[in-house]
């Protein structure tokens, strides 16, 4: 589930961006599960592709506290390819796409909340 794959060399995301083309975050949602205080010492953050479009796709990652293995975030981060020249989206190469395969995983298991009456037409 992991993206990082010594056996497969793996692109970076990096590599999407270039003379031609560059990402933009279309969406990102955090919740929030669990207190991470402060440390100099890094945490660890696990990453999977969640969907892979025509011009976007979305990351799924939790931020894991390394001392007690707490997940502290769930997160999802929608991401578009763009043109340099025009502005708009292009699709993704298909390499990124076989790339992306490698490292596909579940949706990102949100706790939704309820509807707040406001949208659900209720008072």
């Amino acid at each position: 589930r992991s993206a990082h794959r010594e056996d497969h060399g793996a692109r970076t995301l990096a590599d999407l961006v270039t003379p031609e083309n560059f990402t933009l975050v279309g969406r990102h949602e955090i919740e929030y599960l669990a207190p991470l205080m402060y440390r100099r010492e890094p945490v660890a953050v696990d990453l999977w592709v969640t969907r892979v479009g025509g011009s976007s796709f979305d990351l799924g990652y939790t931020v894991i506290d390394p001392e007690d293995g707490a997940v502290c975030a769930n997160c999802s981060t929608s991401m578009v390819l763009v043109s340099r020249a025009t502005g708009r989206p292009v699709r993704l190469p298909e390499a990124m796409r076989e790339e992306f395969a490698h490292f596909a995983g579940p949706d990102v298991p949100f706790r939704r909340r309820p509807p707040l009456p406001a949208e659900t037409g209720r008072p």
